[in-house]
């Protein structure tokens, strides 16, 4: 059976590099030297807005933009929201900055196949509020272990305390805040970062899906008659009823697999994708939810007003339409000298991670701006490298979506929608052959 004290020496020593990579908390700071007497009140020390975690006395966590710092209360942008919290609600507060960067230092000293210290690792991530790192550790430890009985309850733990943060995010973006409802105010509904539809996120995980390891799918018997009424008796679909009956119980992966040699792109919609592709779920693990919404669509990065061509979603970053949206504006953005984001043919050489790297190493070193900080330290980097693997499993001939969507941007600019919704590229029918097809 799979229990923690299984392997309690290794367990141990993470717990011993965790507590010496512990944050305090800044409210809890005392000034240096301080000897107040009995009488003397405490000397308030304001706390320098920017990113951080805020635990309340209650045990939940929020994540956002410190904006003042009071004595008796706080105001924090929580999703471009500014809320007030009273100081006694309040039990620490966590610079974001020196968790994140606590969590890379102990990340890196674990074995990606030891599932117990990943597992350690997640609950010390959980603990101080950063639940999607800890959703993401979590789903290392079951991929290193698949049957880590912990494991499994943690990520159940998790997902139910990501779903209620949500739930509460949404009730901010609302204007549903119950501290402003008790003085009879209530915020207007701001504007949400457009993302793209559950039908156009759902068409992104067709194009991308490998048909040598396809995940589970759905199509519909019309679908599938629609199909074989079109291309009946053309390069090898079959026109009889027998044919036909025969070709209905196929797996879901060889009948798109025909869609996608036939060209029927006004079918790919239809198909029903229930489990994220290999690849796809790479960028979510991987890439969104860890690094890339953590230390490059923040606030005061690419998560906001000011962020300049390119702005990321910043919320629910494990979530479907989230994430995928994310993806669709890396796979289509390009820097000023027309350089795509993503190098499909040297992944190393994206500008994507190379700026993610210090300025004297990278090939695109990123725009100085006050408080950049590299994400990696080198292309060596675990997650840098796992990124790499990410580009790398994406199909080619790289599939232009047939998806009308038009970016935020962070400079107030305009710029055209990725795709016109047409899908208008040359349908005929391509032989069967060993090779990779253009979708």
């Amino acid at each position: 059976m799979h229990q923690f004290t299984r392997s309690l020496i290794p367990g141990l020593v993470l717990l011993t590099l965790i507590a010496s990579a512990s944050v305090m908390p800044v409210s809890a700071q005392a000034p240096e030297n301080a000897t107040p007497e009995a009488d003397t009140p405490p000397v308030f020390k304001p706390i320098q807005p920017g990113p951080v975690v805020v635990v309340l006395t209650s045990g939940e966590h929020l994540r956002g933009e410190l904006v003042e710092d009071r004595p008796g209360s706080v105001k924090l942008k929580v999703a471009q929201i500014e809320v007030r919290i009273p100081r006694d609600r309040i039990e620490s507060i966590y610079p974001e900055n020196d968790l994140m960067d606590r969590y890379k230092l102990l990340r890196e000293s674990i074995p990606q196949d030891d599932a117990d210290q990943i597992l350690f690792l997640a609950e010390w991530l959980r603990r101080n509020g950063l639940l999607d790192e800890a959703l993401a550790e979590t789903q290392a430890a079951l991929r290193a272990d698949p049957t880590h009985i912990d494991a499994i309850r943690q990520r159940q733990l998790i997902e139910q305390q990501i779903r209620l943060r949500d739930l509460a995010d949404a009730r901010r973006e609302n204007g549903d805040n119950p501290e402003e409802k008790k003085e009879g105010r209530r915020r207007p509904k701001r504007e949400a970062f457009p993302m793209i539809s559950e039908k156009d996120a759902n068409l992104i995980k067709v194009f991308e899906v490998d048909l040598n390891n396809p995940p589970r799918m759905l199509i519909e018997p019309d679908v599938i008659d629609s199909l074989l009424d079109r291309f009946g008796g053309r390069l090898g679909v079959p026109a009889t009823q027998e044919g036909r009956a025969t070709f209905h119980r196929k797996p879901p992966g060889e009948i798109l697999e025909a869609m996608f040699r036939l060209r029927a792109r006004d079918l790919y919609g239809e198909v029903q994708v229930m489990d994220l592709p290999g690849s796809l779920k790479s960028f979510r693990d991987g890439v969104n939810s860890t690094w890339l919404v953590n230390s490059c669509a923040t606030v005061r990065c690419h998560g906001s007003v000011g962020a300049g061509r390119l702005m990321l979603a910043n919320r629910r970053p494990s979530a479907d339409r989230s994430f995928l949206t994310n993806f669709l504006i890396l796979e289509n953005h390009k820097l000023d000298d027309g350089v795509p984001m993503i190098n499909y043919e040297a992944p190393a050489s994206s500008p994507l991670l190379q700026m993610t790297l210090p300025r004297h190493e990278s090939f695109f070193p990123h725009p100085k701006v006050k408080g950049w900080r590299p994400i990696f330290t080198s292309t060596n980097a675990r997650r840098f490298q796992q990124a790499v693997r990410w580009i790398d499993s994406m199909y080619l001939p790289r599939p232009e979506y047939p998806i009308d969507y038009t970016p935020p941007r962070g400079d107030g600019g305009g710029i055209s929608g990725v795709g016109d919704g047409s899908g208008d590229r040359s349908a005929d029918p391509v032989e069967p052959n060993n090779g990779p097809i253009e979708r």
